[in-house]
């Protein structure tokens, strides 16, 4: 039964998969994806259409090695463009869109570049302020405002991975208006200063 168990929790892509160096440029792409991805270069799309149909005829474990080459061969082009300033997230597309922490997270992925008050939330959730803070953290386990800091630092960490701006430039572009408190921020969540985080997944 244990080893039964141990196998539901098997997933392809490793957790941590961007500690493994042959994976690392794999996960890159998968990150990079959350933005959307458009690939120019010669031969793409024949060589994509080429491996679809071969994955067509694949099944168990040849399946998954050709799902890696397919990865591999959007990894190597090196004509990309992305579509999207915002990174895709599940809470986008929540089933009951008028439940109040779904709003919430509506809110805040859509206003997390801008000064936004409790306020302001509770406004568009049509709310007390107070209720809802309370309803949000039982529902979560969270404060609103340490969700919004994890969606701000998300796509800093985007950024940075994947962006030419300078760390002030990032601050900006996810929401804050205080370096110093950026900073903060970014470690508290990271565990590392953002010149840190970007320097190791440049390595």
């Amino acid at each position: 039964m244990a080893v039964m168990e141990r196998r539901k929790d098997k997933v392809l892509f490793p957790a941590y998969m961007q500690d493994i160096p042959d994976y690392r440029p794999i996960y890159d792409l998968l990150q990079k994806s959350q933005y959307g991805v458009r690939f120019y270069g010669g031969g793409i799309y024949e060589d994509m259409l080429e491996m679809l149909d071969e994955l067509d005829k694949t099944e168990r474990t040849a399946r998954i090695i050709c799902l890696l080459r397919m990865l591999d061969r959007l990894h190597r082009c090196r004509r990309t463009e992305l579509l999207s300033d915002t990174a895709y997230n599940s809470a986008n597309l929540m089933p009951d869109a008028e439940e109040p922490v779904n709003k919430v997270y509506a809110y805040l992925y859509n206003h997390f570049k801008e000064d936004i008050s409790l306020q302001d939330i509770a406004g568009y959730v049509k709310q007390n302020p107070s209720a809802l803070c309370r309803y949000f953290k039982q529902r979560t386990d969270k404060s609103i405002f340490q969700c919004l800091a994890e969606i701000r630092i998300e796509h800093a960490c985007k950024l940075l991975a994947y962006s030419g701006m300078t760390i002030s430039q990032v601050a900006y572009e996810s929401g804050y208006n205080s370096l110093t408190h950026f900073i903060a921020q970014f470690e508290r969540l990271t565990k590392r200063k953002p010149s840190a985080y970007r320097a190791q997944i440049k390595l």
